[in-house]
């Protein structure tokens, strides 16, 4: 009776778990299709008789609310008397209207071909004859029409503001297309997951960290106190390069560049929340790969759980980043900022790096044991990264449609999320893909890192 609950139970789990991934990568596969097809390129086919600054402006709101120069594009024309094509991406969730804006030259004539608006689902074309006979839904400013012939528009511009404005643009619906593809991939891609990678290594390894969790708290406060033993300051030093590091980028960014408040929120306290959780990335995803190494002589022995050991770096470096934390608080109430409900998810985003650290750790201690030249590789790697993640510099800066790109970095979402906790008051469910995306590449990463260890493990001692 006993193994006959003991089975069921295993099934029952083994049940929750793939449908806990399917359910995953279905989500993944809807937002990922929902990103593609709000993906458009407008293009627009149009003859010019002089150089002329072209501006289309895009919008998914309805009705006359005004256009934003954050969503349009810019683009500068010499191709006088030849018809040729102007195009451009962008990415909006439903577009309603466009407005194309001639330059600024009054008595210009211009000859347009078309207007076509597409995705990976679909298109809208509008033709030199749906342009003249659009009625309502084509609004002109400072353009009068000469003719239409041969498949083109001729008009010229009567002012210094001409434009033509295309409104109530429904290009088809694609939900139920993007879920029941999404649905679909995700069953095949549950089933190849289910077939071909062994879940059981990462069981195994939390398994591990819970089993052993009194000897790897103990070996952390060990690892925190020797780290510095021997010093005349001792743990001070902890807190005084990341200090110190804050203080200079402040100095050198406020006071130098007379940098201006960041979300209506003093530049100081908007860069130490990037800062801190940065820190704590680089020391112990630092610290952790070099644990094997460190703790070689753990290493050697047979008995020994061995996979403990980069958490065991990564708990050591957490106690160091608790007190900037709670530095940060303390910052906070100095600027009369006190604290809220959306404060508490800081143990979240804390929680997110420890499991994004501990996956990158088992790649990187792994590999260093037969690679040193990692070690000076992930210093590169760390400068880089620092530069390339959004701590000193805000995204407002960089165009909408290469956000994206700087989104795949995992430690965007925690950057953002310790702002969103401390600055913006905003919950990490309510960024449901950048939650998803994190998750599904940090347990990817996990899964690596547990892979790769346990394949080279029984080599470690040979090697060092």
């Amino acid at each position: 009776m006993l193994n006959l609950y003991k089975k069921y139970r295993s099934f029952l789990l083994r049940v929750i778990v793939y449908l806990g991934i399917f359910t995953m990568f279905t989500l993944l596969y809807y937002y990922l299709f929902e990103y593609y097809s709000s993906r458009y390129e407008i293009k627009i086919n149009i003859e010019q008789d002089n150089q002329t600054e072209y501006q289309i402006f895009y919008s998914s709101e309805q009705g006359n609310s005004e256009f934003s120069e954050d969503y349009s594009y810019k683009y500068v024309s010499d191709k006088n008397n030849v018809l040729h094509e102007i195009s451009t991406y962008i990415v909006m969730g439903n577009i309603t209207k466009i407005r194309v804006d001639f330059g600024y030259l009054n008595n210009s004539i211009f000859k347009l071909e078309s207007i076509v608006l597409e995705n990976v689902f679909g298109n809208k074309s509008y033709s030199a004859h749906d342009i003249v006979n659009g009625g309502e839904h084509i609004i002109y400013n400072n353009v009068e029409i000469l003719d239409e012939q041969n498949g083109l528009l001729s008009f010229t511009t009567t002012g210094i503001d001409p434009y033509i404005i295309i409104k109530d643009i429904n290009i088809k619906n694609t939900n139920y297309l993007i879920l029941s593809l999404s649905i679909i991939i995700a069953l095949i891609s549950t089933f190849v997951f289910y077939k071909f990678v062994k879940l059981k290594v990462i069981y195994n390894l939390f398994k591990d960290f819970f089993t052993n969790r009194k000897l790897i708290i103990s070996l952390a406060a060990n690892d925190f106190k020797t780290k510095y033993a021997g010093s005349y300051f001792g743990i001070i030093w902890a807190f005084v390069q990341p200090l110190c590091t804050i203080l200079m980028f402040w100095f050198v960014f406020q006071i130098g560049f007379k940098s201006k408040p960041v979300e209506d929120v003093p530049f100081v306290l908007w860069l130490a929340c990037g800062l801190i959780p940065w820190f704590f990335f680089s020391d112990a995803w630092g610290s952790a790969t070099n644990s094997f190494i460190d703790y070689s002589y753990l290493v050697k022995k047979v008995v020994f759980k061995i996979n403990i050991l980069p958490i065991v770096k990564v708990l050591s470096s957490l106690v160091v980043h608790i007190v900037f934390v709670m530095f940060l608080f303390l910052m906070f109430f100095i600027y009369r900022i006190y604290p809220t409900i959306y404060m508490l998810q800081i143990i979240y985003y804390i929680f997110c790096m420890c499991v994004l650290i501990i996956g990158l750790s088992l790649i990187t201690s792994t590999l260093i044991i037969f690679f040193k030249d990692l070690g000076q590789l992930m210093n590169i790697i760390l400068q880089f990264g620092m530069w390339l993640t959004p701590i000193m510099w805000n995204t407002d800066v960089i165009p909408l449609n290469f956000v994206w790109v700087f989104k795949l970095n995992p430690m965007y979402y925690i950057v953002q999320g310790f702002r969103d906790s401390m600055l913006t008051n905003i919950m990490f469910y309510q960024n449901v893909r950048q939650t998803l995306y994190f998750w599904c590449i940090t347990l990817i990463i996990l899964l690596v890192g547990s892979l790769l260890f346990a394949k080279l493990k029984s080599h470690f001692a040979d090697v060092l």
